[in-house]
Order: C-alpha cells, then structure tokens, then sequence
C-alpha cells in the first residue's frame, strides 16, 4: 500500500494542522463540529453509527473541542473518515482561535473520499471570516 493512502489519526490530524497553516490565527485552535446531512446519497451502516453516535446533538451541540477530541471525534470509524471537512476560520474565542468543521456524514475510506489531490484529504480551506461564531462563552 501507497503511503499516501494510509489514514490514521497521526495522519489526519496532521491534514488539518496543514490546512490551519492557511488561516491568519494566533491562539490554540478549537473547534465546532458542524455535521451536513447529504439526502440525496444513500447512507450504508458506518455512516448511520457515525451521524447518529458521534455527530448527535448531544454529544457536539454548541460545544467547543480540543484538537485531540476533534481528531479523536472525526476519527472514530478508522480506516473511514468523513468524505469531506470544510474549515472556516471564526475569530477569536475564549477558548482560543475558534474554526468550525462542516463534516460529511458520510464515512469512506481513503481512496473514495474529497480533496485527495490537496495533499491533506478530506479537508477544505474556506477563507471567509465569519461575523459572531454562534456559541455562548463557555
């Protein structure tokens, strides 16, 4: 197997350092775990305990992780990780530089999912600042 399709958390974590690089932040960075529901593709087994144990309301409603549980969240169905994670950064928070991460709820493995030609799959750099991040200080 080619290096370059092996996904661990060592390796998907440092895919999102990667991308983080392409932000101007100055603090720690946290995160907002955002799922986006796709209706339009069919959901195999993985991606229903993925969307309904590790992305319910209840486990990241409203909350800011680390990037260790972030990593530890998003990696959960290893060797599949979600097909796609945009990153926005939002400002400042108290916690330190808050991103959000708009995740599929799709999982797949390696091959199959988006940005594999990035260097840093599956995730998306969007460059926009966001006014107010919608989470009360916690």
């Amino acid at each position: 197997m080619r290096n370059h399709l092996i996904m661990n958390q060592d390796v998907f974590r440092n895919n999102l350092l990667t991308v983080l690089q392409s932000f101007p932040f100055s603090g720690t960075p946290v995160f907002k775990i955002t799922p986006v529901y796709n209706t339009e593709k069919a959901e195999d087994g993985d991606d229903s305990v993925f969307r309904l144990v590790m992305l319910n309301e209840n486990n990241i409603g409203g909350r800011v992780f680390s990037l260790k549980t972030t990593v530890e969240i998003l990696t959960s169905m290893l060797p599949k990780i979600p097909t796609k994670i945009v990153v926005r950064y939002c400002g400042e928070h108290k916690k330190g530089s808050l991103f959000e991460l708009e995740t599929s709820t799709r999982v797949r493995k390696l091959p199959q999912v988006a940005n594999m030609d990035s260097g840093h799959p599956p995730f998306q750099a969007i460059h926009v600042v966001e006014k107010g991040n919608g989470l009360a200080d916690e």
